[in-house]
């Protein structure tokens, strides 16, 4: 008899642009011809957004309908939103139908799962009873590293006993009632391949290619949001199927120089690389969806400052003011290599000093023009084509406030292989409450998601013999959805050349990184007899159980309504021999000392009023090196400069015993606390998720 295996199930991971919007398209599908067969389309007028609805809505308002809206869209029912070639497609269930206006064949439709992608107003929505398989539809493909148990997050069901006194129940519950369900699981001890899945406990990661050559330059069209994996450009003449291209990435101090003394590196980038997998005019659809929102030309961009003092239309030197976003220097809101628009000419960035930027006028085929006092200076998006081969590619991850949201899915194919029998299950909206970084002697560099709690699950289980579904549209939480299988893992429809196939990456095939690769240091001394260490982040994440209509219909969710993150905090653990043996005088550094001076080193008189303010701590930086321009690399704090000063200060070690313990030589496990760091990658791979 065939059964499921662990060594037959395959788990992998996304992103969501929307909480619980699990990423997956819906390009080809069977619309429904009977029955409840319908369609209509999205009414954004009297939506929050009138211009539609952004990834991550449960619900979606639809008029137009070809009938009675409650008698076309039915509980239960499958629809696709978005049919048209360049839309963001997807699949969701209904969940409750409301007629909000009879009269206007008008209705507002629950979800049984948020959206995935931001769709505009108008666009179709449409009754379906299947999808069709295609590979650039699968989004949810990426996997974490090399792991080997997954504890999956399935519902934990709070039902609970409700006793009635004197029922005659002999101490017995008299009912049982449902309560609140839980999703919470991790992937513990995977392997590292690459820097894949750190970015999730701690904000964002942007990528860009070293080396190589940028051309084909254009602009956004329109504005891209989060989550679209179709963008329009301005021109996309030489552009072709199998590109890569570069989003907001060129991070350059100046047009033709790309090489790694030209990278400038800021928190305020969003660089992305996609590849193109079909091109239709101005339309580029990419291999998966953005990470960050991305401003047009078509809207001015979004804006940055305002121009102080009026320039003539050659001057290079231009200084703003009246900065957004609550920015206090340019350099908090604009890097090297943006773009930026004022009146209707193009500049490129190519240095910032406190508010005064150095540009390139008249880019992108603009004519340049004097700026006036207070003229609106606002940041656009670049789009270019990376020819040739790049040196390498450089991913830095950033700390942000909200995190990314994952998708996980689960594959279980029996061991006869039959694909009929095969048990499909996905999670969304997953908060990773909490990772750790870690390596032992003689081993393997290794990291752990090791709380991830989620908002919902769906699955492919439709039937149960005694369950009365209605219509025959499934069990609670079914969902039409494509199966993500072995042959599907990897980067999505990664090909690397001209003739896209539009095969997935597959599995990493770099080496790991080793144990004996690294390099740990701190205050700039490097401590060579490090025997393991362990770096936590934590965010204390807490789901959140409010009053609202998800659980109407047939779907039973009692999950989270949302799940929010707490203070974050850093720490990190290491077992490290004691060096070789010095004078008691000499002013070498070592962990004793670190201890006993707690982060301050005396930098205020001793006996006066601010002797106590010198606590300043140490910096760390651990770097892992498999090749040249092949490295992880570990910055504690996130600038790399531990100073005095609130938001400044970098480690301190809480804890060091230097016990008699039979260790030869002599031992020390060292806790210590950090405030933030920042993680930088160099690799031979070019997309992250």
């Amino acid at each position: 008899m065939a059964v499921y295996r662990s060594d037959q199930a395959q788990f992998t991971f996304a992103p969501e642009a929307g909480h619980g919007g699990y990423p997956e398209a819906a390009t080809a599908v069977t619309a429904a011809t009977s029955g409840d067969a319908g369609a209509g389309a999205l009414d954004a007028a009297t939506h929050s957004d009138t211009t539609g609805f952004a990834a991550g809505s449960r619900q979606i308002i639809v008029d137009d309908v070809s009938g009675s809206p409650t008698t076309e869209f039915q509980v239960g029912d499958y629809i696709q939103i978005g049919t048209a070639a360049n839309e963001e497609t997807e699949i969701r269930r209904c969940e409750f139908v409301s007629q909000d206006d009879p009269a206007g064949l008008h209705c507002t439709i629950t979800l049984d799962a948020p959206t995935a992608f931001f769709h505009a107003d108008n666009e179709v929505v449409t009754i379906v009873t299947a999808t069709t398989e295609a590979t650039t539809d699968k989004f949810i493909s990426w996997v974490p590293g090399v792991y080997e148990t997954v504890d999956t997050p399935d519902p934990e069901m709070a039902i609970e006993g409700r006793y009635l006194l004197g029922v005659g129940q002999k101490r017995n519950f008299l009912q049982a009632y449902k309560g609140q369900q839980t999703f919470s699981g991790s992937v513990g001890s995977f392997v590292l391949l690459n820097g894949w899945p750190l970015r999730f406990p701690i904000g964002k990661v942007t990528s860009t290619a070293v080396g190589g050559t940028h051309t084909e330059r254009t602009t956004l069209a329109a504005d891209a949001k989060k989550g679209d994996y179709q963008i329009t450009v301005t021109s996309a003449s030489g552009i072709v199927v199998g590109d890569m291209i570069a989003i907001d990435g060129h991070q350059f101090s100046h047009a033709t120089g790309v090489a790694s003394s030209n990278v400038s590196f800021s928190n305020q980038n969003i660089a992305e690389l996609r590849e193109v997998v079909a091109v239709n005019s101005t339309v580029l659809r990419l291999n998966y969806p953005l990470q960050f929102d991305h401003r047009g030309v078509g809207n001015q961009g979004f804006p940055v400052g305002l121009i102080d003092g009026a320039d003539n239309d050659s001057t290079t030197s231009i200084v703003i003011d009246t900065l957004e976003r609550n920015a206090t220097t340019a350099s908090d809101i604009i890097a090297v290599g943006d773009y930026l628009r004022v009146d209707n000419e193009v500049i490129r960035v190519v240095s910032i000093s406190s508010n005064t930027l150095t540009v390139v006028r008249a880019e992108g085929g603009t004519t340049a023009e004097i700026f006036e006092d207070d003229d609106v200076v606002y940041k656009i998006s670049s789009v270019e084509e990376i020819e040739g081969t790049p040196d390498y590619y450089h991913h830095n991850i950033y700390e942000t406030i909200d995190l990314d949201t994952m998708s996980w899915n689960v594959h279980m194919r029996d061991s006869a292989e039959n694909v009929s029998k095969d048990f499909n299950r996905r999670w969304f909206g997953g908060h990773c409450g909490s990772m750790s970084i870690s390596a032992d002697e003689g081993g393997l560099l290794t990291a752990g998601w090791d709380s991830v709690t989620f908002q919902d699950m769906v699955h492919n289980q439709k039937l149960h013999s005694v369950y009365a579904s209605g219509a025959g549209n499934g069990l609670p939480g079914h969902e039409i959805m494509q199966q993500i299988s072995s042959p599907d893992i990897g980067v999505p429809a990664k090909d690397g050349a001209n003739g896209l196939t539009a095969a997935h990456g597959g599995f990493p095939s770099s080496d790991p990184y080793y144990f004996s690769q690294g390099s740990l240091t701190i205050h700039g001394v490097e401590f060579a007899r490090v025997r393991n260490f362990s770096i936590s982040v934590s965010n204390a994440e807490e789901p959140r159980y409010y009053i609202n209509n998800q659980g109407k219909g047939t779907r039973r969710h009692r999950g989270p309504s949302e799940i929010r993150e707490n203070q974050r905090e850093y720490s990190m653990s290491a077992s490290i021999a004691l060096p070789d043996s010095v004078g008691a005088t000499t002013s070498s550094r070592a962990i004793f000392k670190e201890l006993i001076l707690e982060g301050d080193y005396g930098t205020d008189t001793p006996g006066t009023a601010n002797a106590s303010d010198g606590m300043s701590g140490f910096a760390v930086t651990l770097t892992f090196t498999r090749a040249t321009n092949d490295t992880i690399t570990i910055t504690i704090p996130n600038d790399g400069t531990a100073a005095e000063g609130a938001g400044e200060q970098g480690a301190f070690i809480r804890s060091a015993p230097h016990g008699i313990t039979g260790d030869n030589p002599l031992q020390t496990d060292v806790d210590i606390l950090f405030r933030n760091m920042k993680i930088q990658i160099k690799d031979s791979e070019p997309f992250y998720p």
